[in-house]
Order: C-alpha cells, then sequence, then structure tokens
C-alpha cells in the first residue's frame, strides 16, 4: 500500500481511470481527496470537450449533509477553474458548472429511490410512493408484530384462522405456508416464549426483525447443527423466524402495497430489480463510467450489492473509508465488508496492477503533532493491538477438560478468536492495527504554546488529560462527573490556548470559547438530563445534538401521564402517577397545598370504602370526597380528566390533548418551574406535533399506545440556542463521527463490549443466513446436554459476527478520541456497578504508560460544589427566565372552543363501533397494557405458567388461555378487519368506487347486496362523510351539546338519510342493534335543522344486511333527557 512519493490526492487526480480502494485515518483529507479525484474525471473529460460527463458519474455518501458538502466542494473547484486566467476551455467548464446541478451525488437512500422512480415499470412501483415516517413505521410494525403473535397462539389453540380479504393473493399464500410450517412444530411455539423468558421480549425480537432485518430473514434458516444438538433451541427459532416472516408480510401489506417504503424496503426493491432484470442492469453499467463511494466503512453487504451490479470491467470505481471508524453496526453497517473488499482488491492489484491500485492517507490536517502522536501510540499500542486481550493469552487455549458448565466466558472468547484467525487469517488482521494507519501531522508543535491549566488540579495539564474520580467511601456517581466537567469547563473558558487557525493556516493565541468543547459519551440515555441540569446550574449554554431526551423530559412525561389517566382514570397507578404531576398544582402554588397529604387522604377514603364492599378506585374515591373534602385546583382537575374521559370519544386526539392542557393551565403551572422557558418549548413542541397524532392514532387508545412506544424515536428537545450559538455541544460518539472540536471531553466511559440478548443473522459457509440470538448459546448451555466439541462447533457458526461485534467498541473509542484537534480530557470514575465485570472500559483501553492519569477525589469536587456561589452562576440566568414577560409569551392558548358537557350516543348507551374506542373495556379492570409489569414481577411469571407444556401442571382451559391472548394482544384479527373495512368505506366517493374495492378485494363482495347503497349515491346532491356535528339543548337548566359523527349523510331528493356501517353482523331485535338504532336516531334528531329527515340505515358492512331505522319522534327529547339524567346521577 505504497503512496510513491506522490501525495494520494495527486495519483487520483492524474490518474483518473483506474478503481481505487484508499484508506483514510481520521483527519486525514478524505473529502479533499475525493473531491480531487472527481476534478480528475472532470479535467481528463475536458480533453474530449465532454462536459456531460458530469451525468456519468455516480458519488455516493452517507449523509445528505455530507452530499450536500461534497457537492458543494466540487462547485466550488469548478469556478476557481471558471475565474482562473490559465483556464485554456472555458465554455467547457461553464457547461459543466451549469451540469452540476444535475449531478448525482446522493446517498445510498436517495439513489435507490432514483432508481425505483426511473425504472418504475419494472419494479411495479408508482413512481410517487412515498417513504413512511418514523412514527407510523412504529405504529404499523407493532400492529404486524402483534397480529403475527396472535396467529401463532391460535396455531397452538388449533383455532382457525381468517386472514384479511385485503391481502393479496400472493401474501396470502405465503402467510398460509408460514401458518403451515408452525402448525408442524406446534409445540414448539410455547417452547419459544419458555426459552426466551418474556412474551414482550419475544415481540421486542420480531419487531426488531421487521425493521432491520427482513431481507436477511427471508435469506435465513435455522442451523442444522443447532437443530440436532439443542433441538428444543432450534425449534424456537423456527418458530421465531416464522412468526417475522408473518409479521413482514402483514407489515408490507400495509406499506409495500399502498406504495409506502421505508430505507429498508427502497433498498430492497433496488437490489430485486437490479438483479432480476438484466436490461436495467446494464443501463446504470454504462450510464456510469465512475462510481465513488465515501464511508464505504459504513455499508452493509446489501449496499455492497447495488455496486456491486453497476460495477463492471468498463467502468471504475471508487471506495474510499476507514475500517477504523466503522461503528454503525447497530443499524446494519458491517466492518466485514470493508475488510473483504479490501482483501479483493489486495489479490486484484497483484493481478492487475494498472486497473486496481490501494492506496492510504496518513497524513493529519486535523489535530495538533501532540495529539497524532497519542493517536498513533494508543492505537498500536492499546486500542487495535491484536493481544489485546492480555488475559486471555493466559488461559492456554480451550480446556478440553472442563464440563461443560464450568466453560468461561473468557475461555469460549479465546476459541473465537483462534478459530476466526485460523479461518480468516486476513480478515482477522485487517481488524487490528496495520503499519498504514500511522499518521504524520500536518500540523507541527511550536517551541512556546500556550496550555490552558484547571486551577483546582493537583497538577499540570498537557494537551492529552486522564481525569479519574476516585472515592474509597462512596460509589462515584454520573452526578459528580458533570459537576467535574461543569466546574473544568467553567475553569478554561476565558483562559488562552494556542491552537491551529485553518483559515490563516498559522498558529494564532486567543481565548477559550464556549463553541471550541463537545462533550462526547458513548451513549446519552442516563446522562442527559443530568449534564442538562449541571450546565443549567453552572449557567453553562448547553447543545444537546440528536438527543434523545424529548419524550423523557418530565414536562412531556407529565402530559402523557395525563392522558393516560384519561384514557382509565379508574387504574390507580395511572391517577397516582398524574396527581404527582405538575398538573395537580395551583397556579400559585400555595403553600397550605401537601400533594402527598391530599394524596393519602384519596387513598384512606378509597381502601375504606372498598372495605365495605364498594369496588372503588383512587379516582372514584376522589369524586366522592369533592369540592368540600379537597382543595378547589385538586377538585377541579378531577372534574376536568371526568370531562375528557368523556370527550376522549367524540373528539380527535390532538384536540383532547391540546383542550386539556389548555383548561388545566398547565402551561402557567409550569411557569412556576426552574428553566420554564425550556419547559415551556417542549410543550409547545409536543403541540406542534399533535396533527402527526392526529394522522396516526384515529382513536385516543391508539394515541396512547403509540405514545407507550415514541420513546424509541429520535426526538431533541425544543430549544433556545442552535448549534452555530457560543454554546457547549453535547452529543453521542456516534453523533460526532465526521466532526471536530478544538477541546473533546470523553465522558460516561464506564462502558464496555457486554452484548445484549438481541437477534442477528451470522452469515452461513454457503452465502445464507442463521437466525440467532445473541449469548443464546452462553445462557442456555446448561441447560442443554452437549459436549465440548458440539459447544465449540455451535460457536464456531457465530465466529465471525461475534467477533465483528466484540472489535467494534474499539472503533467507536478510537472515533472518539480523533474528534479533538487541540485538547482531549477522557473522563473515568470507578465505580461498584457489577458492568465491569466482563471486558474493559473506556479509559483502560486508552490506557498508556506514556500517558498518566490525574485522580480527583469525589470529596474534593462535593467540597467544591459546596463552596461556589451557585447564585454567582445562575442569577442571571434565573433573571431571564422568570421574566414575566417572557414567559407570558410563552402561555399562549392552544384551544379553538371552550366544550360544555358533551354528550353522544356512544356515552349514552356505551356503543362501541368503528368510530368509537375500539378498546371500551370496564374501567375498574385494567386492560392488558396496563396487567402487563412495566417492571419485572410476578405477573410475567403467571404468564409464563399458562404457556407451561405439561398440562398436568398448567390446568388451566383453552378458554382460560385465549382470555389471556385477549388481553395481551392490542386487538382481534376482527376489529382490525373492520377498522379497515370501515376505513376503505369512508373514502368511497362514489358507488363505482365501492364496485373497484370490491373487485380488488378491499372490501367484502356482500355488501354489495345493500342496495340502498346504490339508490342513495345516484343523484344525491350532496353526501357528506364522517360529519362532526354538534347540536346545544338545555335540560333541566344545564346547557349540554350534542356530539356525533354519522358514518354517511345523503341530500337527496330535498330529504337527508343517514347511513351507518357496521362491521358486526347486525341482527335485528338484539339489544346490540337497538343500541345502534338508537345511535342513529341520535343522528337524525342533530340533523333535523339541516332539513327534512328521510330515515336512517345500518348496512352490515360484511354481510350486506340492511336494517331501516325511522326517524325519531317528537318524544326524542324526552328519552334523552331521561338518559342524561341517569347519566348525570351514575
Amino acid at each position: 500500500m505504497q503512496n510513491l512519493g506522490k501525495s494520494v490526492a495527486d495519483i487520483v487526480r492524474e490518474n483518473p481511470n483506474c478503481n481505487y480502494f484508499i484508506s483514510a485515518s481520521a483527519g486525514t483529507g478524505k473529502t479533499y481527496t475525493l473531491t480531487n479525484y472527481y476534478m480528475g474525471i472532470l479535467e481528463y473529460y475536458e480533453k474530449e470537450n465532454n462536459p456531460d460527463i458530469v451525468d456519468g458519474i455516480l458519488a455516493v455518501t452517507f449523509t445528505n449533509k455530507a452530499a450536500n458538502e461534497m457537492k458543494e466542494r466540487i462547485m466550488n473547484k469548478v469556478r476557481e477553474k471558471i475565474t482562473s486566467s490559465s483556464v485554456s476551455n472555458l465554455a467547457y467548464w461553464k457547461r459543466v458548472y451549469s451540469n452540476m446541478s444535475r449531478a448525482v451525488i446522493s446517498t445510498i437512500d436517495s439513489f435507490c429511490r432514483r432508481v425505483l422512480i426511473e425504472q418504475n415499470i419494472y419494479a411495479g412501483v408508482d413512481p410517487n410512493f412515498t417513504i413512511i415516517n418514523d412514527l407510523k413505521q412504529l405504529k404499523i410494525i407493532d400492529s404486524a408484530s402483534r397480529q403475527a403473535m396472535e396467529i401463532a397462539f391460535k396455531v397452538y389453540e388449533d383455532l382457525e384462522i381468517p386472514l384479511s380479504p385485503m391481502l393479496s393473493s400472493e401474501r396470502r399464500k405465503r402467510i398460509e405456508g408460514y401458518i403451515k410450517e408452525l402448525k408442524e412444530i406446534k409445540d414448539s411455539i410455547i417452547d419459544l416464549f419458555e426459552l426466551v423468558g418474556d412474551v414482550w421480549r419475544v415481540k421486542g425480537f420480531v419487531e426488531d426483525i421487521v425493521t432491520n432485518w427482513r431481507l436477511e430473514l427471508r435469506q435465513s434458516n435455522v442451523s442444522k447443527l443447532l437443530l440436532d444438538v439443542m433441538k428444543k433451541a432450534g425449534n424456537s427459532f423456527r418458530v421465531l423466524r416464522l412468526i417475522s416472516l408473518i409479521a413482514s408480510e402483514l407489515y408490507e401489506a400495509e406499506t409495500i402495497d399502498n406504495f409506502e417504503y421505508d430505507f429498508k424496503g427502497v433498498l430492497e426493491k433496488t437490489i430485486e430489480v437490479l438483479n432480476n432484470n438484466e436490461e436495467v442492469r446494464k443501463y446504470y453499467q454504462e450510464r456510469f463510467k465512475y462510481i465513488i463511494v465515501d464511508e464505504f466503512q459504513d455499508t452493509n453487504e446489501l449496499q455492497r450489492m447495488i455496486f456491486d451490479f453497476i460495477h463492471t470491467d468498463k467502468n471504475y470505481i471508487f471506495y474510499v473509508g476507514d475500517r477504523k471508524q466503522s461503528i454503525y453496526r447497530f443499524r446494519g453497517a458491517d466492518v466485514s465488508v470493508f475488510v473483504k473488499t479490501m482483501d479483493e482488491f489486495e489479490k486484484r492489484a497483484k493481478i492487475s496492477p494498472d486497473k486496481y491500485r490501494i492506496l492510504s492517507l496518513q497524513t493529519n490536517y486535523r489535530s495538533h503533532e501532540f495529539l497524532v502522536d497519542y493517536f498513533n501510540k494508543v492505537s498500536r499500542d492499546s486500542i487495535f493491538r491484536n493481544e489485546i486481550y492480555d488475559m486471555l493469552s493466559n488461559l492456554n487455549g480451550f480446556n478440553s477438560n472442563k464440563p461443560i458448565s464450568e466453560i468461561s466466558d473468557d475461555e469460549a472468547k479465546l476459541y473465537l478468536h483462534e478459530a476466526f484467525r485460523l479461518r480468516y487469517r486476513d480478515l482477522y488482521d485487517k481488524l487490528w492495527f496495520l503499519d498504514e494507519d500511522i499518521s504524520n501531522a500536518h500540523i507541527k508543535k511550536l517551541e512556546s504554546e500556550v496550555i490552558p491549566q484547571i486551577d483546582f488540579l493537583n497538577e499540570s495539564i498537557s494537551r492529552v488529560s486522564y481525569l479519574s474520580i476516585v472515592s474509597l467511601d462512596e460509589k462515584v456517581s454520573p452526578e459528580d462527573e458533570a459537576n467535574l466537567v461543569a466546574m473544568a469547563i467553567k475553569n478554561l473558558v476565558g483562559k488562552e490556548i494556542t491552537i491551529f487557525d485553518k483559515e490563516k493556516n498559522d498558529y494564532v493565541t486567543r481565548k477559550v470559547e464556549y463553541k471550541d468543547i463537545a462533550i462526547l459519551s458513548y451513549k446519552l440515555a442516563g446522562i442527559e438530563s443530568i449534564y442538562r441540569e449541571t450546565f443549567g446550574k453552572f449557567n453553562i449554554p448547553l447543545y444537546v445534538v440528536k438527543g434523545r431526551g424529548f419524550y423523557k423530559r418530565p414536562e412531556i412525561r407529565a402530559v402523557i401521564s395525563a392522558l393516560s389517566v384519561i384514557q382509565n382514570p379508574n387504574n390507580d397507578y395511572n391517577f397516582v402517577e398524574f396527581f404527582l404531576t405538575p398538573f395537580v398544582e395551583s397556579t400559585d402554588f400555595s403553600p397550605s397545598f401537601d400533594k402527598f397529604k391530599i394524596l393519602h387522604k384519596i387513598v384512606l377514603n378509597a381502601r375504606k370504602l372498598r372495605e365495605n364492599g364498594e369496588r372503588i378506585s383512587f379516582f372514584q374515591s376522589a369524586k366522592k370526597l369533592g369540592k368540600e373534602d379537597l382543595p378547589d385546583y385538586v377538585s377541579e382537575m378531577i372534574e376536568l380528566v371526568q370531562k375528557y374521559d368523556e370527550l376522549k370519544y367524540f373528539l380527535r386526539p390532538a384536540e383532547v390533548l391540546k383542550g386539556f392542557i389548555n383548561e388545566s393551565y398547565y402551561l402557567a403551572k409550569l411557569s412556576k418551574f426552574p428553566n420554564s422557558v425550556q419547559r415551556l418549548k417542549n410543550v409547545k413542541k409536543l403541540l406542534d406535533q399533535a396533527t402527526e397524532f392526529n394522522q396516526q392514532a384515529s382513536t385516543f387508545s391508539e394515541l396512547i399506545r403509540l405514545l407507550s412506544k415514541v420513546e424509541e424515536l429520535q426526538e431533541t428537545e425544543a430549544s433556545e440556542v442552535s448549534e452555530e450559538d457560543n454554546v457547549v455541544k453535547m452529543m453521542t460518539v456516534h453523533a460526532s463521527k465526521g466532526l471536530e472540536y478544538n477541546i473533546v471531553f470523553l465522558v460516561n466511559n464506564n462502558f464496555n463490549e457486554m452484548e445484549s440478548d438481541e437477534v442477528f443473522f451470522p452469515s452461513d459457509d454457503n452465502g445464507g443466513r442463521y437466525i440467532h440470538i445473541k449469548r443464546f448459546i452462553e445462557n442456555y448451555k446448561d441447560k442443554f446436554n452437549i459436549n465440548k466439541d458440539e459447544y465449540k462447533k455451535l460457536k464456531g457458526e457465530l465466529e465471525a459476527e461475534l467477533i465483528y461485534d466484540e472489535t467494534e467498541i474499539l472503533r467507536k473509542i478510537y472515533v472518539a478520541i480523533t474528534r479533538a484537534k487541540e485538547m482531549l480530557f477522557v473522563v473515568t470514575y470507578n465505580t461498584n456497578s457489577s458492568r465491569g465485570k466482563r471486558g474493559k472500559t473506556a479509559g483502560q483501553y486508552l490506557a498508556h504508560n506514556e500517558f498518566k492519569t490525574i485522580t480527583i477525589d469525589k470529596k474534593q469536587i462535593d467540597e467544591m460544589v459546596k463552596s461556589l456561589s451557585i447564585s454567582e452562576f445562575s442569577g442571571e440566568e434565573n433573571k431571564k427566565l422568570l421574566d414575566e414577560e417572557k414567559i407570558r409569551k410563552q402561555i399562549e392558548d392552544f384551544s379553538n372552543i371552550g366544550y360544555k358537557r358533551y354528550i353522544s350516543p356512544t356515552l349514552l348507551y356505551n356503543i362501541t363501533d368503528e368510530k368509537s374506542d375500539k378498546e371500551l373495556v370496564n374501567e375498574l379492570e385494567v386492560d392488558f397494557e396496563e396487567n402487563m409489569p412495566l417492571f419485572e414481577g410476578q405477573e410475567k411469571q403467571d404468564i409464563l405458567k399458562i404457556f407451561e407444556k405439561n398440562q398436568e401442571k398448567q390446568k388451566r382451559s383453552k378458554s382460560e388461555v385465549s382470555l389471556l391472548l385477549s388481553s395481551l394482544l392490542e386487538t382481534s384479527r376482527e376489529v382490525i378487519e373492520g377498522k379497515n373495512i370501515h376505513r376503505r368505506l369512508m373514502s368511497v366517493q362514489r358507488y363505482p368506487d365501492l364496485l373497484n374495492l370490491v373487485e380488488r378485494g378491499e372490501l367484502p363482495e356482500k355488501i354489495l347486496k345493500a342496495d340502498v347503497i346504490k339508490y342513495l349515491f345516484e343523484n344525491s346532491d350532496k353526501v357528506i362523510s364522517e360529519w362532526r356535528i354538534a347540536k346545544s339543548v338545555v335540560i333541566d337548566g344545564k346547557k349540554y351539546t350534542l356530539f356525533g359523527v354519522p358514518d354517511r349523510v345523503f341530500f337527496k331528493d330535498g330529504k337527508i338519510y343517514v347511513v351507518d356501517f357496521k362491521s358486526s353482523y347486525l341482527k335485528d331485535g338484539s339489544e346490540e342493534v337497538e343500541k345502534y338504532k338508537f345511535q342513529l336516531q341520535f343522528y337524525m334528531y342533530m340533523l333535523k335543522d339541516f332539513g327534512e329527515i328521510a330515515g336512517g340505515y345500518l348496512v352490515g358492512a360484511r354481510s350486506g344486511f340492511v336494517i331501516r331505522v325511522e326517524r325519531p319522534g317528537d318524544d326524542f327529547i324526552e328519552l334523552l333527557a331521561k338518559l342524561i339524567r341517569n347519566l348525570e346521577v351514575i
């Protein structure tokens, strides 16, 4: 890998017609080299006067930001050509500049989308297909996974499994095939849950597979060795695979079949099109003469396939990346793709050195020479030293004399390394330190430099400092670390530092600013809020980049808690959680108010009533106490919850959210808390997202389920500061990739390579995949009678994937330290946690005898924090936050109308239909979501007991199992199908639309038996779907608002007809149908102000059965008054 004297940038610019594989260590000018290669292509075709070569260059990178920066750099270089006095072909470069507007410089996702749009005929997609957003994807995956699990349970119970008529014939056939396979291993369905130990963990596995591994899943099988050696485990994996395949089909039926794709789906579809259509493949091979792939270490096998399809002997490919910076394995990136391609290039370069070249970038233009020397030393001697597992070398190999139960993790790890090295020696060696990883510093040391010192440390610091918090008496916490970092930053800012200014191309000495500093952490979970609070206390401006803290902020959690109590106020857990939020506060924070005493009073009252035989919740207890026994603001909140408990069935979720926040004066209450402006902005951001909630959750219960999972999405907080302001930036190591900062603090370093029990798909020897769960063999080796040789073989099947996973932590550490340009602080602290028992912490991996550690006693930190006058730091900020005008502007009225008491037929008759809440339950009972434990507990074990294979121990009937399943799963298939039918019916605007949906199999054919639908659609003056109508009435001097949503209102021949579709099977005279008739008469009563009512019809959507409902008589108001009075009594 020699560069032969010339710079790599010069080599690729002078010789563009060659295939290149370039290794680029951190800060070595990767983008500069790539830009030079692109310019070399343009300069080569200047000789042919072919500016259209721009259309023949495909440049792919992995973020939109990087793609935009790449394009901007190239265009700047072209502009320089145009303005240069020495340019020989000005017209050529002007046309090139013009053509750059259509240059294909994009992310891999955008390129795949381009292919599908251009080849939509071959792909069989609508060219206007959309990319599904994260929230909608989360909802559909949740639903598909639950339905797939329900199918599996029905297989176990020998129940009929009717599939939705909305499925395409191909998907139906595949699902039926998977069901048939499930039936063949029916008993293993329960084995899966026994081995995994948790129903919800199985569902989590399925969701992960559907989200990230669909193509690999289809290529996968269960290891034959695993089936032979651990048959029960092997068959359990077969069940997991089949459930996941069913869930994938259901997910794609809702997305791809409706021309909605996630990025994984776009990639898979592109591969399918290129693989199956030689004409399409040849088109792109001929179209793109040059293929440039940036950040190649972040690719996976599927993405590599795209490039392989396009690259031939007649065009050129340019790979650039750094295997040491491959850190996105969690989202599919695979370092093995990089090292295997590197290995392939080495072999080809030996055969055709004029066509294939391997080069390395070895001059670091980013960091100070002291840091570059540090990176070299710790990379060679610590991070990427292939004897890094010193403890393993003393084990003398895999001890074959030990019983299988005594094989340690270290011995198993040693075996993996030995086996992998023997099998893939070249690939294994490339995971560690190579000679070309040494970098030379472009920024040399000065004889005299100013390095700011931290006054409270007992020792002087250099450009690289290890700070370790120690304590012999008590545990060191993340709060201690945050205090140390905050005090260090406070101490550094304002002091002078000598830095290299790239714009001036020279050293300057200036004062340290907040924006010079970045804090990097392996992950933000668990520390983000700590750093926010600590930095706020010290008045240090902090900007968290891509934090996940939004939905976990107390003010947002309080809103979600309020929505939960509205969903089910009689759930005591929901009630107590809500009661302790700022919602239940006085706007003046009266000092006499003690929530815990009031809550205790409510609980004691409930306990007393329960002892007297009443089934009563804390919420009902509070209602009974009322205004006489509770403070006004408490009783008013109880009344407000009662009000929205009723309104939730008729208002859209966003309206409930906004209305409850407005009427509870929540924003005014938040303004009394510290850091109120930030809190208010966060709540306003949540309200801004309310429209999205309406789109994804048609009912209130769906919204609650969605919000219970929404924490999985990455959502940043609303912020008063931007990334461009003079602020300290905090981010994960992953988010820092490609960035650089003058001063870097590496924190939260007590992490290691401990694996989680997650699903993965290791490759087999035949090009396929195995479905497996990490650490499964280690965790369950004692439960199966396997010998040591079998154990070794089982581990051997997983060796490559486990090694790649294990070494990724090394690459994360390398990325973290190489973000620093001028100074690096590695902050560590000792902990009593058991987390460190396996593997090493980042601090240990960075240990080097040339770089000493400065220790700080926890007591010293505590004393400094106590001695500080916090008001000195926070007074100005507090004054700003409490500024009345600023807070007043934040507190806005988000409501649209002031609601009175709403009355609907659903409320009066407890009607459940497609428009009301599908999950209506007896609110004194706890629904399945609340019944499942939030934390590990006895309920989990109770669930597992139901699924014990031993029927004598189980002693439960199938009806009891069915009851459990109905409580476990979101909704039944029938309800989901009914909802889908109703949704499609509401899309019908003309009778031909109905015929079309039936012909396509999206609606039941029997609905056409309802001739009245055809009659009403023909020649109607107006047809209104789901008309949200309201009518005010006064009963006993009280004002009420009647509220309802009829499915269809037809204005025909001067009369009004009302139609409601029901997915349930209608039986005239049944109690259920009588309720539906009342519902229809309720709508007609409200509509009579709009014209003459002709009558109404109940239409069975599945059967086509029609029941005519007469318009209500003049005495209908008396019936309403009676029902309302009864409701008031209740």
